[in-house]
């Protein structure tokens, strides 16, 4: 006598004529990141100035501190916009990295 093994009232023996036919993946269309299109633009976020720009960027956004008149203008555009990242040019930068936040949270 051939023992059969069943899973759940299902005979589990090989089907020499099944046909498997799998359906074929549907792309799906990623959306792009708003970061890159504000790089791809090519404009500072300070100055306005078309030009090669870098990317500032904080880890929080509470290290940009309260607002109030003793914060830059950097961090308050930062805050205003609700980014972590700021698009600027090389001047705008060394400009970021000499004015730190000086009361952050």
């Amino acid at each position: 006598m051939d023992l059969v093994a069943r899973f759940g009232g299902i005979i589990l023996r090989q089907d020499r004529r099944a046909v498997i036919s799998d359906p074929v993946p549907v792309p799906v269309r990623v959306p792009r990141k708003e970061l890159l299109a504000r790089l791809r633009q090519r404009v500072c976020e300070l100055c306005e100035t078309g030009t090669t720009v870098a990317v500032h960027q904080v880890a929080a956004l509470r290290e940009l501190g309260k607002p109030g008149p003793d914060q830059p203008a950097w961090a308050a555009l930062m805050a205003k916009i609700r980014r972590k990242t700021l698009i600027v040019c090389a001047p705008c930068h060394d400009w970021i990295h000499a004015n730190p936040v000086a009361h952050a949270a």
